[in-house]
């Protein structure tokens, strides 16, 4: 399968933040490779969602391990969780404990309005308890009212990295021990079958998925590192 004369439309649905890190450099590498090619890029509206098994998405990024049957998913990597604040707030005068994290007030992204996610059980189980003034449904919702009052946002690092450089926020470190977050491509059986280390040809039962979800890793590995590619979740 030779993707420059590949003709085809892909869906592939991401959260904003992961859009907004990778999709400018999946445009131009499809434009380059594969200029036969459109993209449809929808936002990402949650897990177990029926699309992927009938077909009208093809590929979809997750933090979670999705339930539902015949789908599958690959780790495409790990990205560290940080603080954004305006200059000058007053967790930056100073190391960030949990104590004075936990006193703070905060956003955070969630899709579904949730005011409480798996950071909070850290903290809890110190005693502490973060209270959480707004859930966003973006990135970019979250971190606009974070530059201009003293609320705090807890994120992924490598994806959010533009958006926090646009506005000005600085970045701390989070004072509290979190695993990294996860983020997976996930896709019918078909879609995510191990492809072998160079050439499309081979790959079944469908080559053009099979190679552009190779593109796709190209992609990632350059926000992630390449070491993380083709890892099994």
């Amino acid at each position: 399968m030779d993707l420059a004369t590949l003709e085809r439309v892909f869906t592939v649905r991401r959260h904003d933040a992961l859009t907004a890190a990778c999709g400018p450099t999946l445009i131009a590498a499809v434009h380059q490779q594969a200029p036969g090619v459109r993209l449809r890029l929808p936002t990402e509206p949650g897990s177990d969602t029926p699309e992927l098994r009938r077909g009208e998405v093809d590929l979809e990024s997750s933090s979670t391990r999705p339930t539902l049957p015949g789908i599958r998913c690959r780790l495409i990597g790990e990205d560290r969780l940080v603080l954004a604040v305006r200059p000058g707030h007053p967790l930056a005068d100073g190391p960030a404990s949990a104590d004075r994290y936990a006193a703070a007030e905060h956003v955070t992204v969630s899709r579904r309005g949730r005011l409480r996610d798996p950071i909070d059980d850290v903290p809890a189980g110190h005693g502490l308890e973060r209270r959480v003034v707004a859930a966003g449904l973006t990135a970019d919702t979250v971190l606009q009212p974070a530059l201009h009052s003293d609320l705090v946002v807890s994120l992924p690092d490598a994806v959010t990295h533009a958006a926090r450089d646009r506005l000005g926020l600085l970045t701390l470190p989070l004072p509290v021990q979190m695993p990294p977050s996860r983020s997976t491509w996930c896709g019918t059986s078909d879609s995510t079958t191990t492809a072998p280390t160079s050439g499309c040809a081979s790959w079944s039962p469908e080559p053009p998925r099979h190679c552009f979800d190779r593109l796709l890793e190209e992609v990632a590995a350059g926000r992630w590192g390449p070491s993380l590619n083709r890892r099994r979740q």
